[in-house]
């Protein structure tokens, strides 16, 4: 998945926010592994509407679902992680878990455990 791709995909998910009166202020997307051959990019957002709700998880549990109902399996494949952010750009929530289990991953060679014999 490349990163034009992905953000063209993300219009969708954006829209959809602002049609129920709920519009980021900041979304961004950033590889996981820079530099890497593995196309896979954590999802940054902002909105003050966010901060208002109660607790993380259902801050998460929102823009997540919001993911899967706008894009297909192709493009949540290329979405590691999603991260909520404040408007001084400091990380509030971080979701944990991989979006989509990439059944084809391969650790990168530069995270790939050294071995000798």
């Amino acid at each position: 998945m490349d990163k034009k791709s992905l953000k063209q995909a993300l219009k969708k998910f954006v829209t959809v926010f602002e049609e129920e009166g709920q519009a980021f202020d900041f979304v961004g997307i950033t590889p996981v592994y820079p530099g890497s051959k593995i196309h896979s990019y954590v999802l940054q957002v902002h909105a003050e509407w966010l901060t208002l709700m109660p607790n993380h998880s259902e801050r998460l549990h929102l823009v997540i679902e919001k993911l899967y109902s706008c894009l297909s399996p192709d493009f949540l494949r290329g979405i590691n992680r999603v991260e909520i952010c404040d408007k001084e750009d400091h990380i509030r929530c971080i979701q944990q878990d991989v979006i989509v289990n990439h059944t084809d991953f391969e650790i990168p060679y530069f995270l790939a455990p050294v071995f000798s014999e």
